[in-house]
């Protein structure tokens, strides 16, 4: 199943509600409460070992675009 990014931020949300704080989450994980912080704001990337903790595996995928050309008078 894949996530977008906005719901893997829910994800870790809701996981870090689960433990009372961002902060409680953040030190039981091993990250950085400011990390932890950053990325619930948007200002960081979730990396691919938050991913990890939160059952995901980062993986980057590039769609062809579907372009339209239209002749020009």
């Amino acid at each position: 199943m894949t996530k977008s990014v906005d719901e893997i931020r829910e994800l870790l949300r809701s996981e870090c509600d689960k433990f009372g704080s961002q902060k409680a989450w953040a030190q039981a994980h091993k990250f950085s409460p400011g990390y932890i912080c950053d990325v619930l704001k948007g200002n960081r990337d979730i990396g691919p070992t938050l991913a990890k903790c939160l059952g995901y595996e980062q993986q980057v995928i590039y769609v062809k675009r579907h372009l339209v050309y239209r002749e020009l008078p």
